[in-house]
């Protein structure tokens, strides 16, 4: 349903989505008015070939409607943060 979810955790898997706009597009879907999402994945290539920096996975989420709101700490081998939906 459209709106349900107050918060989503995506934690480790958007470097293996293939389709990472509707992954993301789905997450807004489901998402309420202002609902957050926790996104926790690999900052480094040397443990996953496909890691997505820091960087562009928040270029990604920002450019589908998404606002940064912070980073949280996740190790040494991890970024995390928290984007809301606009």
């Amino acid at each position: 349903k459209d709106g349900l979810v107050d918060a989503v955790i995506a934690s480790n898997v958007l470097f293996q989505v293939p389709d990472k706009d509707g992954f993301i597009l789905e997450i807004k879907r489901i998402l309420k008015s202002k609902g957050k999402v926790l996104l926790v994945d690999w900052s480094s290539s040397s443990f996953v070939k496909l890691a997505i920096p820091k960087n562009k996975a928040r270029e990604i989420f920002e450019k589908k409607g998404f606002v940064f709101e912070r980073e949280i700490n996740t190790g040494a081998h991890h970024y995390g943060m928290i984007l809301v939906k606009s």
